[in-house]
């Protein structure tokens, strides 16, 4: 195992960015995930009430040879529609908050300082399916440090994936 921690993943449509995202704030469109970064696979599971781990139906097991990491998913443009990527190509401008994730906060207006530590925390991984459309799979670490360190770690295995495996760029 590589890399292990928390993330939530939004099962909505649109992202809420401002929004404070852990403990009791958390909605009914943000699930809690326990995330495991192996060599070849991103594993998502739930934790029950009992301490046991459950495999996130459908997206639990991700084989990043076949996936796309978007590091900015507010950017305009790094939304990958060809299908053709790796993880590998993924977006190294992470560290501004664009003018397209101005959301407000639960309780009115975003104020500065607070927006801007909530925000620019998620990310997202497109799977590639053999049969089908693919899966996009948005996830919101806790903190920017947190963020940076699975970005980092993911796009580091993914680019490893894509020496000893060069049939997966797609040439």
């Amino acid at each position: 195992m590589i890399y292990t921690g928390s993330l939530i993943q939004v099962l909505g449509d649109r992202p809420r960015i401002g929004k404070t995202r852990l403990g009791q704030f958390k909605s009914e469109k943000e699930a809690v995930r326990q995330c495991f970064l192996f060599s070849n696979h991103l594993i998502m599971a739930t934790r029950t009430s009992g301490g046991k781990l459950h495999l996130v139906s459908g997206v639990g097991k991700i084989p990043l040879n076949d996936a796309t990491l978007i590091e900015d998913p507010n950017e305009q443009g790094n939304q990958d529609d060809d299908g053709e990527s790796s993880v590998c190509s993924f977006s190294s401008q992470s560290s501004g908050v664009s003018d397209s994730s101005a959301a407000t906060s639960s309780g009115g207006s975003a104020q500065g300082k607070n927006f801007v530590e909530q925000a620019n925390l998620d990310f997202k991984i497109v799977m590639e399916q053999k049969s089908g459309l693919p899966i996009t799979i948005h996830l919101v670490a806790p903190t920017m440090q947190e963020k940076q360190a699975w970005i980092s770690d993911i796009s580091q295995v993914c680019c490893l994936i894509t020496v000893e495996c060069p049939q997966s760029l797609g040439t």
